[in-house]
């Protein structure tokens, strides 16, 4: 097991002054791996239920929690399922309820004020450094898909466009690796990938062009594609606890 809070301390006793840092976990030679999601811009995972990808996410929110104040870092969150996000109902950083029905009309109004606010964003030239960053999670976004593929697609295309150099991320994921909810154009918009523990090597080959997610333990063993990688690395992501989720608000 990978301990998240040791990770975390590793992180600030290092060099590294990354803008939006990612605790990715161990490498298979037990080397602690970071990483920028600013360099990332924005992030694509599947996995099937129980593979990780949830408390991925939590170590994701806890750690920028726990190193931006509410003026430097906002999230928006969409928590399809309504167990994921609870606990962040309270937590100052979050744009939005958590604990309001997720309707689709929800979504898209959330995400329709952050497509307003990067086309702002994107006129205001050198004053983006005052700006906070915008970090978007859906989970189970194939809820959405099902909803209104084409309108979904529709808004998260104008959502990502340009978004990483305004300071907005989006990380999203879901269970269902198919090509029906991962799509050429949801494919296409997002630089990194993350393949969790998948079924078969089509979903694999889906997600990261590969296979070798069908051969993932699972509980947060992940194949991990960056912009800058042809190959996925694999990487054990860390443990955390409620304790340490509450700790981090």
């Amino acid at each position: 097991m990978v301990n998240f809070k040791n990770l975390l301390e590793e992180y600030k006793k290092s060099n590294l002054n990354y803008k939006l840092p990612i605790i990715l976990g161990e490498n298979t030679e037990g080397k602690s791996e970071f990483t920028d999601l600013v360099n990332l811009e924005h992030v694509l995972m599947t996995g099937t239920t129980g593979s990780g990808k949830s408390m991925f996410e939590h170590t994701i929110i806890s750690t920028l929690t726990s190193l931006y104040a509410p003026d430097q870092l906002r999230l928006y969150l969409v928590d399809m399922k309504r167990v994921e996000c609870q606990s962040y109902e309270e937590l100052p950083h979050v744009l939005s309820p958590v604990n309001k029905g997720w309707s689709l009309d929800d979504v898209l109004k959330g995400l329709e004020w952050i497509i307003d606010e990067k086309n702002n964003r994107l006129k205001i030239g050198d004053e983006i450094n005052k700006y906070p960053y915008i970090v978007v999670i859906i989970d189970t976004f194939s809820d959405l898909v099902s909803h209104d593929s084409q309108k979904f697609q529709d808004y998260m295309s104008k959502l990502i466009d340009k978004a990483a150099g305004v300071k907005i991320h989006v990380i999203m994921s879901d269970s269902r690796p198919s090509p029906d909810v991962y799509t050429p154009l949801v494919l296409s918009l997002f630089p990194t990938k993350i393949c969790f523990n998948v079924s078969s090597d089509v979903d694999s080959k889906l997600i990261i062009g590969n296979k070798g997610g069908e051969e993932l333990r699972g509980a947060g063993d992940m194949l991990f594609l960056p912009p800058n990688l042809k190959e996925a690395i694999r990487i054990q992501t860390p443990y955390i606890s409620d304790e340490e989720i509450n700790n981090s608000k």
